[in-house]
């Protein structure tokens, strides 16, 4: 049997990368690029620093700026603390409300001239 010839090519030629691996290697390379111009002598070591610097620079693409800034927001600001609830949950609004007024003292009142 012979295969009929369409006249489209038979794929990817050998040895050729894929699309999508070059478009990585390229973002890949624009973003070591910016991180040497951040570090001009090399990176230090601080993660945080780094973090930073990606998600406040413009040379990177918006979802790479939002993965830092969502790994460095633990580190810039505090976690909210959960807290222990000690009133009485069996308690109705107005039996709440009759004991805060129950405990609440007159005032003193003045006399007029």
């Amino acid at each position: 049997m012979t295969t009929k010839r369409t006249g489209k090519p038979p794929g990817r030629p050998k040895g050729r990368r894929n699309e999508k691996t070059l478009r990585r290697e390229q973002a890949m390379e624009k973003i070591s690029e910016e991180l040497k111009r951040l570090w001009p002598d090399g990176f230090d070591g601080n993660a945080h620093a780094l973090l930073q610097a990606v998600y406040r620079s413009n040379a990177f693409d918006l979802g790479t700026r939002l993965d830092a800034a969502k790994c460095a927001v633990r580190f810039e600001t505090p976690a909210l603390n959960s807290i222990d609830h000690s009133g009485s949950v069996d308690l109705g609004i107005g039996d709440r409300l009759d004991r805060a007024l129950g405990n609440l003292s007159p005032l003193p009142t003045q006399e007029r001239r």
